[in-house]
């Protein structure tokens, strides 16, 4: 519980610090900030396009950082985790074609998650579980958004 509300609170001070910088100008007498030149830098990740192995990937790296919980992370890594170990197969063995499309094909994670928390909506999933979901979904697209309205974001 602990570590959630400290990526809460990250993640909040995250978005006002973008804020901040977004209306920073550059000029002879105010440098821009490096909060204003390090956001492309932080932003490493495209979650609107990657295959389950760079998800796996941007997960590990994400959750290293304190970014994302390590629930968050178990959720984000397990569809690659699965497919590369076999544990998506009744027999265990890897599977090539599974393997072969976790590693090729590129998939919108937001998307992605948007759409199982309204599956987890219409089946009755448990509240905690709604929660979980909607939570990802924010922390996955503050960090994609941010907070300078470079996109429309929804909730």
């Amino acid at each position: 519980m602990k570590v959630q509300d400290q990526s809460f609170v990250y993640s909040q001070q995250k978005a006002q610090l973008k804020q901040i910088a977004a209306g920073e100008k550059a000029g002879k007498t105010l440098p821009p900030s490096q909060v204003a030149s390090s956001d492309t830098q932080n932003n490493k990740f495209d979650f609107t396009r990657m295959t389950m192995k760079e998800l796996s990937q941007a997960s590990k790296a994400l959750y290293d950082e304190g970014v994302i919980t390590l629930g968050q992370h178990a959720s984000l890594s397990l569809h690659y985790t699965a497919a590369a170990t076999g544990l998506n197969q009744g027999d265990g063995d890897v599977s090539s074609s599974a393997l072969s499309q976790a590693e090729n094909e590129k998939v919108d994670v937001i998307a992605m998650q948007k759409e199982r928390l309204r599956d987890a909506k219409a089946n009755g999933a448990p509240a905690s579980q709604i929660a979980f979901s909607k939570e990802l979904i924010h922390v996955l697209e503050a960090y994609q958004f941010g907070g300078a309205g470079k996109y429309h974001a929804s909730a």
